[in-house]
C-alpha cells in the first residue's frame, strides 16, 4: 500500500512542501501555497503546527499580561508583601503549567485521532479496491450472462421453427390418417359385399353338386347289378346322342385357397356328354 500523506491522505503527487516543525509533507494545494511562494518561504509550519504554536503564544502573552498585571497591582500596593506576590506568581505559574498540560492531552488526542483517521483511510482504500474489482468481475459476468441470453434467443427461434413445422407435418399426418380410415372404410365394405357374393358362390356351388350328383345317379349303365359305373364315350356303342349341359352364370372370385378354387371351378360350367345305342 502507497504511503498516504498531507491532510487529504492521499499519495505522493505533485510539488509537496515539509513541515519544518512535525516534519510531515504536504501538497501545495492543501496547503493553500502556490509554487513561487513556496520557493519564497524559508520555513513553513503546518496549520496543526500553527495552532498549536498560537496557543502556546497566546498562552504567553496571557502568562505575561497576568504578571504585568501582577508586576502592576505590585507597584500599586506598596503594603503588600513580597510572599504575597511571589504565591501569586507561583500560582500563575501552574495555572500556566496546568493549561499547557491540558494543550499538550488535547493535542495528543488530535495526534491519536488523525493517526485512528489515516488507519481508517487506510481501510477504506483497501475497500474501495475491492469493490472496484468486484464490480469489473460483475461486469464482465453481466456480458456473459448477455452472450448467453442472445444464444438461448437463437435457439428458442430453432426450437420455435421445429414445433411449428412438426405441428405442420403432425396435421399432415393427421389428414393422411383420415384419408386412410376413409379408404380403409371405403375397402372394408367393399370386402362385406364380396364376402357376401362369396357365400351366395358356395351356396350356388353345393346347389349345382347337388344337381351334378342326381345326373349321375340317372345315367348310371343298367345290368350292372347294383354296380354303379359311370359311362364313358369309349365303353358304349352310340345311336344316338344325348346332351345336357349346365352352365353357371357366376363371375370367378380370385382367392389364393386350393380349395376355394376347387368349388368355384365347378360353378363356372357343367357339360355331360351322354350317347345312347
Amino acid at each position: 500500500m502507497a504511503a498516504a500523506f498531507c491532510s487529504c491522505r492521499k499519495g505522493e503527487s505533485g510539488c509537496m512542501i515539509e513541515c519544518d516543525r512535525c516534519g510531515e509533507w504536504f501538497h501545495l494545494k492543501c496547503a493553500g501555497l502556490s509554487k513561487d511562494e513556496a520557493d519564497r518561504l524559508h520555513q513553513w509550519h503546518c496549520f496543526v503546527c500553527t495552532r498549536v504554536q498560537r496557543s502556546i503564544t497566546s498562552l504567553r502573552e496571557e502568562v505575561s499580561k497576568m504578571i504585568n498585571d501582577a508586576i502592576g497591582q505590585n507597584r500599586q500596593l506598596n503594603n503588600a508583601t513580597e510572599k504575597n506576590i511571589l504565591k501569586k506568581t507561583n500560582d500563575a505559574n501552574d495555572e500556566l503549567r496546568e493549561e499547557s498540560k491540558n494543550l499538550l492531552e488535547e493535542i495528543m488526542i488530535l495526534r491519536t485521532s488523525f493517526e485512528e483517521l489515516q488507519k481508517e483511510n487506510g481501510h477504506l482504500v483497501v475497500e474501495n479496491k475491492n469493490l472496484l474489482e468486484e464490480n469489473k468481475e460483475l461486469k464482465t459476468n453481466f456480458e456473459e450472462l448477455q452472450k448467453k441470453n442472445k444464444h438461448l434467443v437463437v435457439e428458442n427461434e430453432k426450437l420455435t421453427r421445429n414445433v411449428e413445422e412438426s405441428m405442420t407435418r403432425k396435421r399432415e399426418l393427421t389428414t393422411a390418417t383420415e384419408n386412410l380410415l376413409d379408404k380403409n372404410k371405403t375397402t372394408q365394405t367393399k370386402f362385406e359385399e364380396l364376402m357376401r357374393k362369396y357365400e351366395n358362390l358356395m351356396n350356388e356351388n353345393e346347389r349345382v353338386k347337388k344337381e351334378i350328383e342326381e345326373l349321375r345317379k340317372k345315367i348310371m349303365i343298367p345290368g350292372t347289378e347294383g354296380k354303379q359305373q359311370p359311362l364313358s364315350s369309349t365303353s358304349i356303342p352310340v345311336k344316338n346322342k344325348l346332351s345336357l349341359s349346365l352352365k353357371g352364370n357366376h363371375q370367378p372370385f380370385r382367392s389364393t385357397s386350393t380349395q376355394a378354387k376347387s368349388k368355384l371351378s365347378l360353378s363356372q360350367k357343367v357339360s355331360i356328354t351322354v350317347r345312347l345305342e
